[in-house]
């Protein structure tokens, strides 16, 4: 268990099954080093602190949500990270911001929306929460352009004729891909189609973490999911 690669993916798995708490203190007790074969660690810390955040914040605890999105927003000292260490900005000042706002910070959160609006898109998850920082700051017409991008992605073929190795990276792109056009979809308000892309991107690889979180979000819960479960 002391090894990274396990202990990674054991935080990996917390993650997967939504046990946010046990995954940040598995990923907050290890180094990670970046290293051939293994990456999106810290892209997966950031899905367990954001998860978390977003519980409290549902649950009316909006200043300890608020330090949860916080610390999001810099990279911890035992996590190494490679290319694409600001990916997560637009998706963390985002949620500073709705912590904000239920504070009644309004300024404050004003100036987190316009940050996360400003960032690159350095993934394509990014520009979701850029359209999502657009709309708070009224400005729907840049919005749906992001939002218009990532619903005209189109996702990319597996070949079953393809080796093993390469079949399984198409089908994780592949999924990426259509977690990419389920956000898009989220964006425009088009909830059905946008869960029919997310279901699809998790055939092609259920441990696509995003995809699961997002799936999570959309869940029903109360008297919509007993309506649900009836016959």
């Amino acid at each position: 268990a002391s090894r990274e690669i396990t202990a990674g993916r054991l935080g990996r798995v917390q993650v997967l099954l939504g046990r946010d708490d046990e995954a940040v203190d598995t990923l907050s007790g290890t180094r990670f080093h970046v290293w051939e074969g293994e990456s999106g660690i810290h892209s997966v810390y950031v899905a367990a602190r954001l998860e978390r955040g977003r519980r409290l914040l549902a649950k009316g605890a909006a200043a300890e949500a608020l330090d949860e999105f916080r610390a999001t927003v810099d990279v911890p000292a035992n996590i190494e990270v490679g290319q694409g260490a600001g990916a997560h900005l637009a998706a963390t000042h985002h949620h500073v911001g709705l912590a904000l706002e239920k504070l009644g910070r309004k300024d404050e959160a004003a100036a987190a929306f316009r940050e996360s609006a400003s960032v690159p898109a350095v993934v394509a998850e990014g520009h979701y929460w850029i359209g999502r920082s657009l709309q708070k700051l009224g400005r729907p017409v840049e919005a749906r352009r992001h939002f218009e991008r990532l619903a005209a992605t189109r996702p990319r073929a597996v070949d079953p004729a393809r080796p093993l190795e390469v079949r399984m990276e198409a089908r994780e792109g592949r999924s990426a891909d259509l977690h990419a056009r389920a956000l898009g979809l989220l964006g425009l308000g088009l909830e059905t189609e946008a869960r029919s892309a997310l279901a699809s991107a998790l055939d092609a690889d259920p441990d696509n973490v995003s995809a699961v979180v997002l799936r999570r979000s959309l869940a029903p819960t109360g008297r919509a999911a007993a309506r649900e479960k009836r016959p």
